[in-house]
């Protein structure tokens, strides 16, 4: 059963979603972006390796050129279909520079995170993140993206060295 905060993190993702996919085109210049990315997330811990699917909703504005800022909520569970998941968010900086129909994607963040492993029981990880993508043009407004984020978790000594990877793919939808 999914707790009321998580509730309100998917009915969130899913009327960004919509907002973003049902604007007017028309407008002259990309002011940000909404993304919506589904993927999984790689664990490696004392007690092993393990991968829990993820759902992620982001949204940035376009502050110069290819540089952009904004925020992100993730959900991230111990199973598929996201049974029991996990609220994180943060913010991040990215560099999205393209070339002809293909995006490029850097980027770096900062999140507090509720993460499906023993150690942590019910806390709260910071987690440290540096990403790379591509991203292919669908249209002139929407992009069809691949990203591979490294994550360094700090929550305590329960977590010691906690390293992970996300694997996520998704549409882009510029505002």
């Amino acid at each position: 059963m999914i707790r009321a905060p998580h509730r309100f993190a998917l009915r969130f993702a899913a009327l960004a979603a919509f907002v973003a996919f049902f604007l007017p085109l028309s407008a002259s210049a990309d002011t940000g972006q909404v993304d919506v990315q589904l993927g999984g997330m790689q664990l490696q811990t004392d007690a092993g390796t393990t991968w829990h699917p993820t759902v992620r909703l982001a949204g940035s504005v376009t502050l110069v050129g290819p540089l952009q800022a904004g925020g992100f909520i993730n959900l991230t569970a111990d199973e598929f279909p996201l049974r029991q998941p996990h609220l994180g968010g943060g913010v991040f900086a990215a560099v999205r520079p393209s070339i002809g129909p293909l995006r490029l994607i850097g980027e770096g963040s900062v999140a507090r995170m509720r993460l499906p492993v023993s150690q942590m029981e019910g806390e709260g990880a910071w987690v440290f993140a540096a990403t790379v993508g591509l991203g292919v043009a669908l249209g002139d407004r929407v992009h069809l993206e691949g990203r591979v984020t490294h994550q360094w978790l700090r929550g305590g000594d329960e977590l010691g060295g906690t390293h992970g990877w996300l694997v996520l793919g998704g549409l882009s939808f510029s505002l």
